[in-house]
């Protein structure tokens, strides 16, 4: 009789039997490969090997879907953006901006001025930094906002792909800074060598 799963052992089992289907043609120690290479015996033997491997396919749980988080679920209120920025709430700010969350938890400048007074000089400098880097008040394309995000991040490959589908390497944000001149404040070397190649000024 094929074997059968226990409720009580829950979504772990399933997982690893959704792993071993998975993995069954590249990893040569994997459960149900070697199972299904075991040289051939009884018939009954055989049946059950058969029943086995099946009972790991028809087990294994469906896929999760993977969804892009948005980056704004809602337009960003700039007064209140701003006003959570005087008041040094930082955690006010990241709820108004997914982006500010995201940068929160990769940056290591914003996250050790997470818990500072915004009087500091340095926090200061920080959060201009961040408004520029998303070009808040500027009047322009969309496509200067992804090159900013995309210097913040410093992912050279999509900075390059907007360079090709007409980004300005002299572009401007709100606060007068280049790409170039934040790709070198934010220390973001990929970015900055490619904006270099690209003709970027000093």
């Amino acid at each position: 009789m094929a074997p059968s799963v226990a409720p009580g052992r829950g979504l772990a089992l399933r997982e690893r039997l959704a792993l071993q289907a998975d993995l069954a043609l590249t990893e040569p120690e994997n459960p149900l490969r070697r199972l299904m290479e075991a040289p051939s015996g009884s018939r009954e033997e055989d049946k059950q090997r058969l029943e086995e491997a099946e009972q790991l396919l028809l087990q294994r749980p469906p896929a999760p879907a993977i969804e892009d988080k948005p980056m704004h679920e809602e337009p960003m209120n700039l007064a209140k953006l701003h006003q959570a920025a005087m008041d040094g709430d930082l955690q006010a700010m990241a709820r108004m901006d997914l982006r500010l969350q995201g940068a929160l938890e990769e940056d290591e400048t914003l996250r050790s001025l997470a818990g500072k007074d915004f009087k500091d000089p340095k926090a200061q400098a920080a959060l201009q930094l961040y408004q520029d880097s998303l070009a808040l008040g500027k009047v322009g394309g969309d496509i200067d906002k992804q090159g900013f995000q995309a210097v913040m991040r410093d992912d050279a490959e999509t900075l390059r792909q907007l360079l090709g589908r007409g980004l300005d390497v002299e572009a401007q944000n709100g606060g007068g800074h280049t790409l170039l001149q934040l790709a070198r404040e934010r220390g973001k070397e990929l970015c900055a060598e490619v904006l270099i190649r690209e003709g970027a000024k000093p």
